[in-house]
C-alpha cells in the first residue's frame, strides 16, 4: 500500500504539536507547499490559499502513482476528486463546518467526492453524517511527547497557584477576562500566564495585577513554563483536538476545561482534569482551587500515551485498508 501526504507544516504550532506529524507514518511519502510557487507566504497570511491552490494542481497530477492519497489539512480543498479504483483520496477537516464561509457549497460538494474523510471529534462525524450526509469517521489527532531542556523562568509565583493560559483559535476570551477580575477580588493567590496571543491583546485585558503575558516564546521557554505552573486553563467555544490541552496532558498538567462536545473525545475524565458546565460553574472552580499534588500526574501521562502517533498510525492504517 503505497501513501501519499499532501499538506503544509503550521509553524504556529510548538514542536511537539501540529498535524503535519502524520508523515510520519510508516512507508509513505509527502508533498508540500514549499514544493509550489509561493512557497514563502506563511500559514494564516494573505495569499497563502494561492499556494495551496498550486499545491492541489500538484497532487492531482501525482496521485495516480499511489494507492492513497490523503490531504491533512482538508479545510483548504476547494474543487471536487475524480473517483478512481485505483486511487483513494482522504482528507482530514479540522474545523467548524459551520463557520466555514468560502464557497461553502463548493466545499461540501468536494468532501462528497471523497473516498474518505475523516474528523478529530465524535461530534463532527455525527454533524456530517446527520446534516451532510457524509460517512465521516473519527481517528484522534496525534500527539507527540515533548522534548525540551528546562529553562528558568523568574515569572513563576511561589506560594501562588499558577495557571497557564495559551492560543487563540475557539477561545473564549470573555470567559479570560471575567476570571481574571474574579480571582483579583476573590482569589488574589491565582496568577494566570497568558501566551500565544495577537498584538494588541493586552489592550483588552482588565487593569489588575495578577497575570503576565508573554511575548512569542521559544520551545524551551513554553514547556518549561506550562510545566511549572499547577493548572492549564482552556476556556472554548468550541473543540476538536487541541494542542494546549495535549500538551499539558503529556506533561503530566490537569487542565480547566468547560464540558463541551470534542472536550471528552482528548480529555482525561475528573478528578484528573475539571470540567465546568457553566461562567457560574467556572467560577466555583477557582473558588475551590487548590495547589496541584504531584501524585496524578503520572496517571494524567499514562492516559495521554494513547494518543501517540504510534497508536495513531495503526487506526489509520486500518482505516486506509478498509478503503
Amino acid at each position: 500500500m503505497r501513501v501519499l501526504f499532501i499538506g503544509y507544516r503550521d509553524a504556529r504550532h510548538s514542536s511537539a504539536g501540529g498535524y503535519d506529524k502524520i508523515i510520519g507514518f510508516p512507508g509513505s511519502d509527502y508533498i508540500s507547499d514549499q514544493m509550489v510557487p509561493l512557497k514563502k507566504i506563511p500559514v494564516g497570511q494573505r495569499g497563502k490559499s494561492i499556494n495551496l491552490f498550486f499545491l492541489d494542481l500538484f497532487f492531482r497530477l501525482k496521485r495516480h502513482k499511489y494507492d492513497i492519497s490523503h490531504i491533512f489539512y482538508g479545510d483548504t480543498i476547494i474543487f471536487p476528486y475524480k473517483k478512481s479504483k485505483k486511487n483513494k483520496v482522504v482528507a482530514t477537516i479540522h474545523l467548524d463546518l459551520d463557520q466555514r464561509k468560502r464557497f461553502p457549497a463548493l466545499f461540501i460538494k468536494a468532501l462528497k467526492s471523497l473516498d474518505g474523510v475523516i474528523v478529530l471529534s465524535s461530534q463532527q462525524a455525527a454533524i456530517l453524517n446527520e446534516k451532510y450526509g457524509i460517512n465521516a469517521t473519527f481517528i484522534p489527532h496525534g500527539f507527540s511527547t515533548p522534548k525540551f531542556r528546562h529553562v528558568c523562568l523568574d515569572s513563576i509565583k511561589d506560594g501562588k497557584i499558577n495557571v497557564f493560559y495559551s492560543g487563540t483559535n475557539y477561545r473564549d476570551v470573555n470567559a479570560l477576562l471575567d476570571i481574571l477580575s474574579y480571582c483579583e477580588t476573590n482569589r488574589k493567590d491565582v496568577f494566570f500566564h497568558i501566551v500565544g496571543q495577537p498584538s494588541g491583546f493586552s489592550a483588552q485585558l482588565p487593569k489588575t495585577a495578577n497575570f503576565t503575558v508573554y511575548n512569542r516564546l521559544t520551545d524551551d521557554e513554553y514547556f518549561s513554563l506550562l510545566s511549572a505552573c499547577d493548572y492549564n486553563y482552556l476556556p472554548l467555544t468550541f473543540a476538536t483536538a487541541n494542542n494546549a490541552l495535549l500538551e499539558a496532558q503529556f506533561l503530566g498538567i490537569p487542565s480547566i476545561l468547560p464540558s463541551i462536545s470534542g472536550i471528552s473525545d482528548y480529555a482525561a475524565p475528573s478528578p484528573l482534569n475539571i470540567f465546568y458546565v457553566s461562567r457560574e460553574d467556572m467560577e466555583e472552580v477557582f473558588v475551590d482551587l487548590e495547589k496541584v499534588q504531584d501524585n496524578r500526574a503520572s496517571e494524567l501521562r499514562n492516559y495521554a500515551n494513547k494518543f501517540s502517533w504510534e497508536n495513531i498510525y495503526k487506526l489509520l492504517e486500518r482505516f486506509y485498508l478498509d478503503l
